[in-house]
């Protein structure tokens, strides 16, 4: 036996070894940047819809085009006083209390505030706040998280939390996802909705009354916590883009925009079968909302309140759906023999080859976007409707009838638009198939190239049609 004071080599590593081990802990390290940062990139894509709507116990809220927001349900603690917010950029609803976040990063906050959940003047830099029962819990922009209201079972103890990407308030719980794809809680755990350490990989947190819900960069999800009404049964759910957790009830959007419920359904809850073409999604208290690619919302549940009269409320800044804004930058495309510049002022300047009149932009007016065939140009008019000129020998220029288009791209001999319910219309050759796009829905982006069309769906599923030949 060695004794304590005995130094030997056993084995000493070659240069060559040397060198290897390096590699190796270099690549290993950078494979892992790589991982947290396609991690970020889906974390941003899961929450990037989920800050215009918010189910409360009984109420709801709901963002505005113009930074205004809505709301519909219960009130007695005032937590529906919000007609004078305004320049908002996320809200959330608690049980009792609203809170939403400004654009300089300050946080407004009505309601009950009967343990200080809604003493949020302080708060500074927040870019990301989640409501719970009695207490708010916010992310800073340095990672860190602020927490404010009931502490009694430690559910506002984040204090030393660093790295975090999202934070989500439950019942008397909190749950935070790290930048690595790991998650943190803290709080009430008589249920086990704190058993979370174990967890990785992770884009998307919810907390609900007593269990907590994950969706995996996979598409599969997770939950611990109480399960009496079967709230954690998701093991089977799969292509999952989107999750939420109500008091006793989860509900999930998939990828092809219908949605999924488990647990309590005994006002009607869970009945989300029929929806379709549905964006994001909010669980309440005894109910559950959606917000279709129109930008209206549909409700299920409880509505003694009134929280599921949300017919009215149709003007939510989905991505699909934002108003089309004129460019702060002058716009430069190039064609095969002429180019186009779009102006800060919406008019369009072209120059080059013009023997089939591509150039003659000169009389277009209010202009925010414009596209570029091989012989044809395309502009995009605020209203929605699309001009074009130039070379039409296969009608890529018929787009006078087209309206409520919200993006347009431009192929060699097509022309494609996508419009604000997310459908795509085109028009032009279609030699091989490159305008078969009557049936895509739920579209995101589009773009036209020599003779394809290749759209990106919610949840970031890529279609195409045609080729990519000439």
């Amino acid at each position: 036996m060695l004794q304590n004071n005995t130094i030997r080599t056993i084995y000493k590593l070659s240069d060559e070894d040397k060198n290897q081990v390096i590699k190796q802990y270099t690549y290993e390290i950078e494979q892992e940047k790589i991982r947290i940062k396609q991690l970020k990139i889906k974390v941003e894509k899961s929450y990037e819809l989920s800050k215009y709507i918010s189910a409360g116990g009984y109420h709801n809220v709901a963002l505005n085009n113009n930074g205004t927001v809505t709301s519909t349900g219960y009130n007695k603690f005032g937590q529906c006083d919000i007609e004078n917010w305004d320049n908002m950029i996320a809200i959330c609803c608690g049980n009792y209390h609203t809170v939403g976040i400004r654009f300089n990063g300050t946080v407004f906050s009505t309601g009950n505030n009967s343990y200080g959940q809604c003493a949020a003047e302080h708060l500074r830099d927040i870019v990301y706040i989640s409501a719970g029962d009695n207490h708010t819990v916010a992310l800073k922009k340095d990672g860190t998280v602020a927490a404010i209201g009931n502490n009694g079972f430690y559910q506002c103890c984040v204090d030393k939390w660093k790295n975090i990407v999202s934070v989500s308030a439950g019942y008397n719980h909190t749950v935070a996802l790290q930048s690595d794809g790991k998650v943190l809680a803290t709080g009430r755990n008589d249920n086990g909705e704190c058993n979370v350490n174990d967890w990785k990989d992770i884009i998307m947190i919810s907390a609900g009354g007593g269990h907590t819900v994950a969706l995996k960069s996979d598409g599969t999800v997770l939950a611990v916590g109480d399960n009496e009404f079967g709230q954690c049964n998701v093991n089977d759910w799969k292509d999952i883009i989107m999750i939420s957790a109500g008091t006793n009830h989860t509900v999930a959007l998939k990828s092809n925009g219908t949605v999924l419920a488990t647990g309590k359904n005994e006002f009607g809850q869970c009945n989300v079968g029929a929806f379709r073409n549905i964006i994001a999604i909010s669980a309440g208290g005894l109910h559950t909302i959606a917000l279709k690619c129109n930008g209206t919302l549909i409700a299920v549940g409880y509505n003694e309140q009134g929280q599921c009269n949300i017919d009215n409320i149709n003007n939510i800044p989905t991505d699909k759906i934002s108003r089309i804004k004129k460019p702060s930058l002058p716009h430069i495309l190039a064609g095969h023999y002429h180019t186009a510049v779009l102006t800060k002022n919406g008019t369009v300047i072209a120059e080059g080859r013009n023997d089939d009149n591509q150039c003659n932009t000169q009389y277009w007016r209010d202009i925010v976007d414009i596209a570029i065939g091989s012989n044809h140009t395309v502009g995009l008019k605020s209203d929605g409707t699309v001009v074009a000129v130039g070379n039409n020998a296969y009608g890529q220029c018929n787009t006078q009838y087209w309206t409520d288009i919200i993006s347009i791209s431009a192929g060699n001999y097509h022309t494609v638009g996508l419009k604000s319910d997310g459908t795509v219309v085109a028009v032009g050759s279609n030699g091989r198939g490159q305008c078969d796009v009557g049936r895509w829905n739920n579209i995101l982006s589009l773009s036209a190239r020599s003779s394809i069309t290749v759209g990106v769906k919610v949840g970031g599923i890529i279609i195409t049609a045609g080729s990519i030949n000439p």
